[in-house]
């Protein structure tokens, strides 16, 4: 493998491994991180399908997916120094490719402009206190909420390329293909069960398995194992920067922001509650700033916002304690580079199983609701019901904001609103009045 046991003391000394906290192995922080790799694998396969259908090179996104997450998890390990990795991230790719370009209308190339203004801009607030005022103005069942919404958001997508629903101005299923449907309910089945077992890497097993099966049954072709990166011309440095400023783009940019600051912030203080690892001074200041340097390099690369995985938990859970474990990860991705032919074989319908898996453990987070509190309850029903029917993260979000202040207002809590929702709100509200003009 990477490092042996052997070799502790010397690596130890290195730049590279001097990562480990103090009295952990370096084998064990090498497995570890081949444990998370497994279980996050699968974003090498469905990130390029989801941009793909906004018009980005399926190749070249995945040659920038996976420059993307090996840069972020050396920044997590050597400069935040958590077994935490970083990669593009389900929902805002969704929302980037679904909203932002097919909802929208604007190119793919404005897109990334924006993702990477927001990039900058989480970059320069994670010198500041904004991301502390942000967290403490919004309750917790509305951040809960966010990820809710987005989860059924996820859902829908994944139902709609395994062939069960088609969105239509007249109807929400239109026609059935049942071989489609067929393999997504056993992609399904076969994570529930890979799961039940504790297989590592379950999703990405299943993705292999659908794939493996339709190339059995004729309905894709062999193209190959491996072949030198062809390079990301398609998408490099395509972004542009100039076209973004009108109400619109700028309410969007916003909502990406606060998504992006949510999905950061969020995912870390779970990961850390879970395993107990320490959460010194600055430390969400660093991994924020982390967060949007990678973000920024993936827009310049060709691909969506970053955050935290979750799948980052495999390899805690496999005894990962330091910063080696996420470096591991990133480097495997480096290698993950020359296998395009095998990922470019996968059909969408493999991938629609873990779409739905992912989004159905984000919308469990359900339970944490407070349901009889009279100003919550209306406004996460607002953002979990508009979040997904618009296909807008933005539009669930504002709604959320709005209907908890104006509850807020009638039930007489108004000295319970922290004075940032009132400008969240505000600004959201002026925001559905500029678009509807």
């Amino acid at each position: 493998m990477l490092c042996s046991h052997d070799d502790q003391s010397l690596v130890r000394g290195g730049f590279l491994f001097q990562l480990a906290q103090p009295h952990t192995r370096v084998t064990t922080e090498c497995l570890a991180g081949v444990t998370t790799f497994f279980a996050m694998l699968y974003i090498a396969v469905v990130n390029p399908l989801i941009l793909s259908a906004a018009g980005l090179d399926p190749q070249a996104v995945f040659i920038a997916t996976c420059l993307t997450v090996a840069l972020g998890c050396f920044l997590m390990g050597g400069y935040v120094k958590v077994p935490v990795v970083l990669a593009p991230a389900m929902g805002v790719n969704v929302y980037f490719t679904y909203h932002m370009v097919l909802g929208l209308g604007m190119t793919w190339q404005v897109a990334l402009g924006m993702v990477l203004i927001a990039g900058l801009v989480l970059w320069g607030l994670s010198f500041t206190t904004v991301r502390q005022w942000l967290m403490e103005a919004i309750p917790i069942p509305l951040q809960v909420a966010i990820g809710v919404g987005i989860g059924m958001f996820i859902i829908l997508i994944g139902l709609q390329n395994a062939g069960v629903m088609a969105l239509s101005h007249f109807a929400l299923v239109e026609s059935i293909s049942w071989y489609p449907i067929g393999c997504f309910f056993t992609g399904l089945l076969l994570i529930l069960g890979l799961r039940r077992w504790r297989v590592p890497g379950a999703l990405l097993w299943t993705i292999l398995a659908i794939s493996v099966i339709s190339g059995w049954l004729g309905k894709t072709t062999f193209q190959g194992v491996w072949a030198w990166p062809s390079g990301l011309s398609a998408t490099a440095l395509q972004l542009e920067i100039g076209s973004w400023w009108h109400w619109e783009a700028l309410f969007v940019m916003f909502a990406l922001g606060m998504v992006m600051l949510f999905d950061t912030t969020g995912t870390l203080m779970s990961l850390m509650r879970q395993m107990h690892l320490p959460t010194p001074t600055g430390f969400y200041r660093k991994a924020l700033r982390a967060e949007a340097a990678t973000t920024c390099l993936g827009a310049l690369l060709g691909t969506a916002p970053t955050a935290p995985y979750i799948e980052s938990m495999a390899g805690m859970q496999s005894g990962g304690r330091g910063g080696l474990t996420a470096v591991v990860v990133g480097l495997l991705f480096l290698g993950v580079m020359f296998f395009a032919p095998l990922i470019q074989m996968i059909p969408p319908y493999a991938v629609a199983p873990v779409l739905v898996f992912i989004g159905t453990l984000m919308v469990k987070e359900i339970g944490q609701i407070p349901w009889r509190d009279g100003a919550l309850a209306p406004a996460v029903l607002a953002i979990v019901v508009v979040m997904p029917l618009t296909f807008s993260i933005a539009d669930g979000m504002g709604a959320g904001f709005i209907v908890y202040t104006v509850m807020s207002l009638l039930l007489k809590r108004r000295r319970q609103l922290h004075p940032m929702m009132w400008v969240l709100a505000g600004t959201f509200g002026l925001f559905f009045v500029v678009q509807s003009i």
